[in-house]
């Protein structure tokens, strides 16, 4: 049984030291790879061009890498001239897509209160 345990801590360790930031240009590739794929928006997506950063939230920086990088923990991206939205993570610690809809936008003058403290707890 300890065996299990040490095994099973070493594993988590080395997930955590190995975690990297996602850049804005892979997150966007992630958006429109899942948006051209899950969504049901009437005409799909399939260009970068397609979506626009609506929001990027900063936290601090993952150990290990460098402090001068920004350590962006989401972004948002809407859907340009159709409605709908994506949430991307910005590392890869967690699966790439944290939310999406195929109706509506963000607005960050508006934010919904359940996305705002999504928002403020997410470091």
């Amino acid at each position: 049984m300890k065996k299990i345990v040490f095994i099973s801590l070493v594993l988590l360790l080395s997930i955590t030291l190995n975690a990297k930031n996602i850049d804005i240009q892979q997150a966007k590739t992630v958006a429109v790879n899942f948006l051209s794929q899950n969504c049901t928006i009437k005409s799909k997506i399939n260009k970068i061009s397609d979506i626009t950063l609506a929001l990027s939230y900063e936290g601090d920086s993952i150990e290990g890498e460098s402090k001068n990088a920004p350590n962006i923990l989401i972004y948002i991206f809407n859907v340009v001239e159709k409605p709908g939205f994506v949430i991307i993570s910005g590392d890869d610690r967690v699966l790439p897509v944290l939310g999406y809809s195929n109706t509506g936008f963000i607005n960050i003058e508006n934010i919904p209160p359940a996305l705002q403290k999504l928002i403020e707890n997410i470091d």
